[in-house]
């Protein structure tokens, strides 16, 4: 992607107008954020976005989430909308604030279409020790692969690619979402849904959201959220807690130096992108299918 600051795709520019109208939004209706991963390394080191990002990660207080997922009426006229979990084709168990004028498809697999995103992940106050805290990921990251794989179609080509390539696990991983994941969707989300409510305790020292693809531990202080700070991203400002670089060292540790040249990529899959139009899945069939005669 882009080597620097001043270099901009035309993914991240549009991105970033996403990402301004949303705090607009946000701040309009009184909601509580804050940056959050890449984002918040992004606004210290780099004063706006990681140059090979493409994408922005956002922390809410779990009372403020609750009201967002309210909220879907008050996004008319705004050119934005929400991507609520466990409603319709989505399948991600957070919540998406999205760009109603392009379309991002982002696995062939997975039919869940939305615009250029930002993701808005629920913190929920608690009183859990490290090792719970654990436990809280191993049940998030179970309920989350059964949500997901209820979600995944039948495509031919990713079955043959697992069978070819003698990805055993996966094919495995594969198997169980074209039946028990699928048989057992309903289920499943009322189980998740209902574990997610009794996460959040109101009186809780600590802030969490439990679940993290690296072996880090999302639990902080409250104290660390105490106190919010507006500081330059780009040509606008983003809030971080007044804990960021207690935050951000956790998770990352020397999180001021960029990783080697090599590891400055995307990991985000994008199977089909309009910065400019909003598709339905039809649609975007049509248009790959002709593409590709």
């Amino acid at each position: 992607m882009i080597e620097n600051k001043n270099s901009k795709s035309d993914f991240q520019i549009r991105l970033l107008d996403t990402f301004k109208r949303t705090i607009d939004f946000l701040d309009n209706h009184g909601l509580q954020w804050w940056a959050y991963a890449g984002t918040a390394i992004g606004a210290v080191r780099h004063h706006g976005i990681i140059p090979w990002d493409d994408d922005v990660d956002m922390f809410m207080p779990y009372p403020d989430y609750c009201k967002l997922l309210q909220m879907k009426d008050e996004f008319c006229g705004t050119d934005l909308s929400i991507d609520i979990p466990f409603v319709g084709d989505n399948n991600c168990p957070y919540a998406k604030i999205y760009d109603t004028n392009s379309t991002i498809w982002q696995y062939q697999q997975y039919e869940s279409l939305v615009g250029l995103w930002i993701d808005i992940f629920p913190l929920y106050r608690t009183n859990a020790s490290d090792q719970d805290f654990w436990q809280y990921k191993d049940i998030y990251q179970k309920y989350m692969m059964a949500y997901i794989g209820s979600k995944r179609k039948l495509v031919w080509t990713d079955f043959w690619n697992l069978v070819k390539g003698f990805h055993l696990r996966n094919l495995k991983i594969w198997a169980k979402d074209m039946t028990i994941n699928k048989w057992n969707a309903t289920k499943n989300i009322k189980e998740f849904k209902a574990w997610l409510e009794t996460l959040h305790t109101p009186d809780g020292k600590y802030w969490m959201f439990p679940f993290t693809y690296f072996k880090c531990m999302n639990k902080f202080p409250v104290s660390w959220f105490e106190k919010t700070e507006r500081v330059p991203f780009e040509d606008f400002s983003v809030n971080i807690p007044s804990g960021n670089h207690e935050i951000l060292s956790q998770l990352y540790g020397d999180y001021m130096t960029p990783p080697p040249e090599g590891k400055r990529s995307s990991t985000h899959g994008l199977y089909f992108v309009d910065l400019y139009h909003h598709y339905s899945i039809d649609e975007c069939k049509a248009i790959i299918k002709k593409r590709n005669l």
